[in-house]
């Protein structure tokens, strides 16, 4: 007897562009990954801070912050839940200070524009 067990991943995705939000919702529930989605830097902090992710999405440029602030946060406390937890940047905003600040801190670079897919695509690579 075979015995397979689904896991499936659970998600912080955070995005202003509703858009791109709603299309990228329908990659994740394609592959029944949960998802906790914000729009908001501290709305966004406060739930890394309270909940467990396998995996983070950010964009670098939001309304209320940029991304680059939120993984700082993360991965420069060692005692922060969320501390290993891999981190995915997809950005139309990225310069090379940004991505030198961060190279250690993420570990896959989505410059946008891309397809909703493609972060479907990163997720399933890590």
């Amino acid at each position: 007897m075979l015995i397979l067990s689904l896991m499936t991943k659970r998600i912080l995705y955070v995005e202003d562009e509703r858009e791109f939000v709603e299309l990228v919702a329908q990659e994740f529930n394609t592959k029944n990954y949960t998802y906790i989605h914000s729009a908001k830097l501290s709305e966004a902090a406060a739930k890394a801070r309270n909940q467990k992710f396998d995996v983070i999405v950010t964009d670098i440029k939001l309304e209320s912050g940029t991304g680059d602030q939120l993984i700082k946060t993360i991965k420069s406390n060692p005692q922060h839940m969320n501390y290993k937890t891999p981190v995915i940047v997809s950005s139309a905003y990225l310069t090379s200070d940004i991505i030198k600040s961060l190279h250690d801190k993420i570990n896959k670079v989505l410059v946008k524009p891309h397809y909703a897919s493609d972060i479907v695509t990163a997720i399933d690579s890590l």
